[in-house]
């Protein structure tokens, strides 16, 4: 399991905080590469009228980032996201599906557009029989 250095930080349960904290290897900083599918990933999603963030916003908002990694770990083809994944991984988030009438996208909509699988993290929690 891999997690975006702002999905960690938008984290504020105290159960993550020390999860994160035993399995600091686990977690993916801003690169190059990764800033590549962000950058990639963001002009696609403007064309496809899948926006993640609020431009007019400044909440950190962590979605793009777990979105790219994903697409990165994958081994997507930078000039078009859709299309050469190499490998295949999970996006693992709590959130459900966009409202009729939201402005954003949700991730689980973003994931289903690029073809990724996604797991909301209770399901994952059954699935691998973890605990908190």
């Amino acid at each position: 399991m891999l997690v975006a250095q702002p999905a960690r930080q938008e984290c504020k349960d105290d159960v993550f905080k020390n999860w994160f904290a035993a399995h600091a290897a686990m977690i993916v900083h801003f690169s190059p590469e990764l800033n590549a599918y962000l950058n990639a990933l963001q002009a696609e999603l403007v064309a496809a009228r899948l926006p993640l963030v609020d431009p007019s916003s400044d909440k950190n908002r962590a979605d793009p980032f777990v979105v790219a990694l994903a697409l990165m770990v994958e081994e997507r083809d930078v000039a078009d996201l859709q299309r050469g994944a190499k490998r295949s991984c999970y996006v693992v988030a709590y959130e459900g599906g966009r409202k009729p009438g939201a402005a954003l996208a949700k991730m689980s909509d973003v994931c289903k557009h690029y073809g990724l699988a996604y797991v909301q993290w209770p399901r994952l929690l059954e699935l691998e029989s973890w605990s908190c």
